[in-house]
């Protein structure tokens, strides 16, 4: 059966609150259509009453975000579902995403079916997808992109993971390493995981656009970083588990030796991320406004230009499945 009409499930898409949260996935969403499917999203977002949503950032981004929107041409549907602070995973969101997704999904199919589910990442899309799949009867596939399949195998989320690497009809893996991690979170025998279901096919990266020296001079003057400075760049999100305390440490070290370089970190968003506490500790360093510069998130066609302006890429990142960035720094000849 030729598989034309695809029902994506994804954790996160761009939005009016994130912007480019799940540029990834909408760069996915984007290549499917290109390659002649037709695709419609689904991409559950957390229920923000109304009363609260000014509380807090997150919060209000949200709040910010529509029910449904079509983005490039592409129908992206996103239901609310409950989430509790500081329960994680206990109260299984794909479950909740699942109950009030279902219905106006269930009438789209009849109008128009699907021929299949594709989930991207196993915690939350995963679960969601084979429900979907479960229930419109229809095949669901899911892909591991990273740390989903190293979670704890008693933790609510190993158990929700292990559930649908065994429901899911076709699980994709980014690595070797990444399908590995699947087989200790099933446990023995490992045979459990077949070889045609379970299939290691990496998504890749696009090709870097050409630029010039002239991109690069003008990037590097907009930053105020001079032609003999050493630029060290960092794009990603923010966050702890991506080094980036670690990062800002080995900065202040090798500037003792090299006073000449320079560091900036592409990826902050207020209330999604640490920034706010990096940028408290690192103020105990000298000089750090001068050598460190922490920007927001930016469109994924402008990481290119970033990555122009360096002399290195750092990549501190204390697990990942195979991370788009340090691919793109690689495609782009920046020593990484």
């Amino acid at each position: 059966m030729a598989l034309r009409n695809l029902l994506m499930v994804v954790t996160n898409y761009p939005n009016a609150g994130h912007p480019y949260s799940g540029a990834f996935n909408e760069r996915s969403a984007l290549s499917l259509k290109n390659l002649g499917y037709e695709v419609e999203v689904l991409a559950p977002r957390p229920y923000v009453p109304r009363a609260i949503a000014r509380w807090n950032s997150r919060w209000g981004a949200y709040h910010r975000i529509p029910d449904q929107e079509m983005r490039d041409g592409i129908q992206v549907f996103r239901p609310a579902y409950l989430q509790v602070p500081l329960l994680g995973g206990a109260l299984q969101p794909d479950f909740s995403a699942y109950l009030n997704a279902f219905r106006p999904l269930h009438r789209r199919h009849q109008a128009k079916p699907f021929d299949a589910v594709l989930g991207f990442n196993l915690i939350g899309a995963g679960g969601l997808a084979w429900r979907l799949g479960r229930r419109l009867r229809i095949p669901a596939a899911g892909w591991a992109l990273g740390n989903e399949v190293r979670v704890s195998t008693h933790s609510a989320h190993g158990r929700a993971v292990r559930e649908t690497l065994q429901r899911l009809d076709l699980v994709l893996y980014q690595s070797a390493e990444l399908r590995a991690c699947a087989e200790l979170l099933c446990g023995p025998p490992a045979s459990k995981l077949s070889p045609d279901r379970h299939v290691v096919l990496p998504h890749g990266i696009g090709s870097p656009p050409a630029l010039s020296a002239e991109d690069r001079r003008a990037l590097r003057a907009k930053l105020n970083i001079n032609p003999g400075q050493c630029l060290v760049l960092f794009v990603g999100r923010i966050v702890k588990a991506k080094g980036v305390f670690e990062l800002i440490e080995a900065v202040a070290l090798a500037r003792r030796k090299r006073p000449d370089i320079v560091c900036v970190m592409v990826g902050a968003l207020p209330g999604f991320d640490d920034a706010e506490e990096l940028r408290r500790r690192s103020c105990e360093m000298p000089d750090f406004v001068r050598h460190v510069q922490i920007l927001p998130g930016c469109a994924p066609g402008e990481v290119w230009r970033y990555l122009a302006a360096a002399d290195l890429f750092a990549f501190p990142s204390h697990s990942e499945g195979m991370p788009n960035s340090l691919l793109e720094a690689m495609a782009a000849g920046v020593p990484a």
